[in-house]
Parts: C-alpha cells; sequence; structure tokens
C-alpha cells in the first residue's frame, strides 16, 4: 500500500491507496492534520499512527511526500519512516522522477503540489487540461497535450480572501464559508459569503 502525503500550508493530508488501483473509481480514506511548524517527528509520528491505525502502517510498503512547507519536510519525512519503517521519497529531490516535462523558465520553482497535480492530470484526464486546486491558495495549472506542465496562475485561496478581508475592512466581519441562499446578498454577511462563493 502506498502512502501519499500532502504538506500544505494550512493542512498535511495523508491518503493510502493500493498500488494499481484508480483511485477515482476506489476513492481512499484521506485524513487531514492541521500543518503545525511547532510539532516536531515524534509529535507527528504518533498522529499518523493514530490516524491509520497499526494494521494500515504495518501495510505501508512505500511513501511519497509532496511539501509546499520547507521546515516541515524532512519532520514528516522522518515521522513517515518512523511509523511505517520506509523512507519515503520527497518530491523535488534528486533521483525523484515525476514522468512529465516541466516546461517554465524556472522548472525548480515549481510546487511540488502544481507538479504532482499536472502528474494527475496526465495520468487521469484527457489532455491537455487545467487543474483547479483550492486551498491556502487557489492555483490553475496547465498541462499541454503532450503531458507536459507549462505553468499557471496563483490566486488568493477561499479562507485567505475572507480572512484579508476581515482584517483590512473595520466593518467587516470574520464569516464562515457557506453557500448563501441567493447570489444576491441583502446583508453583510450574506453578501461576503456570496462574493466568496459564487466569485
Amino acid at each position: 500500500m502506498l502512502l501519499a502525503i500532502d504538506i500544505g500550508n494550512t493542512n498535511v493530508v495523508l491518503a493510502c491507496a493500493e498500488v494499481g488501483r484508480n483511485l477515482f473509481e476506489d476513492r481512499p480514506p484521506i485524513w487531514r492534520l492541521e500543518t503545525d511548524a511547532d510539532k516536531n517527528s515524534a509529535d507527528y509520528a504518533a498522529a499518523i499512527r493514530d490516524l491509520l491505525g497499526a494494521d494500515r502502517c504495518a501495510a505501508v510498503t512505500g511513501a511519497i511526500v509532496a511539501s509546499v512547507v520547507p521546515a516541515l519536510s524532512t519532520v514528516i519525512c522522518d515521522a513517515v519512516a518512523s511509523a511505517t519503517g520506509h523512507v519515503p521519497l520527497l518530491v523535488g529531490d534528486d533521483g525523484v522522477d515525476l514522468g512529465i516535462d516541466i516546461n517554465i523558465d524556472e522548472p525548480e520553482q515549481a510546487g511540488a503540489d502544481r507538479l504532482v497535480n499536472a502528474v494527475g492530470a496526465q495520468a487521469h484526464h484527457q489532455l491537455p487540461a487545467i487543474v483547479l486546486d483550492f486551498g491556502t491558495a487557489t492555483t490553475f495549472d496547465v498541462v499541454d497535450a503532450d503531458g507536459a506542465y507549462v505553468g499557471g496562475a496563483i490566486a488568493p485561496g477561499v479562507n485567505l480572501s475572507l480572512q484579508a478581508l476581515h482584517e483590512a475592512a473595520a466593518a467587516l466581519p470574520h464569516v464562515d464559508i457557506a453557500k448563501p441562499q441567493r447570489v444576491v446578498g441583502t446583508n453583510t454577511v450574506a453578501c461576503m459569503q456570496s462574493g466568496v462563493f459564487w466569485g
């Protein structure tokens, strides 16, 4: 079983999948941990053991980590090795070939999250493709007809946008993301939710 981990700015997302299974037909279980740079590898190893359980940890035959939080890359890799007995591959390390061309000005600047999204698009979708990822940032990535990552765009994510509105405008409250009943809001909260949800 493969353990795949995405270290994002807000969450660390873990998924286990049997090698060779179609992940879109047989969705694997997914777990989330809050990204916390103050935790050490022992803390994360304990959390991984708790989430996966002893049987799944023992069933892991390999692991891979994609990280956009450099301070946690080694911490999480060490935690995975401790919890499963397998040292994970780290996207971006020498020798980790994703099997795609990276056709941008400075390939070393491409985020690991964006590259693995491109790999997923190439493996599971008709090309060319645009991949949207709604995280701390909202990213739009383009995979050309040959399966190469050719660039994209980065915009503030939904939660970041709401937080910025609240912090920058004295009269705007903090609101949670929710689908408003109507596109045109008739109060401040509904207007903000409409702007974020429908915008």
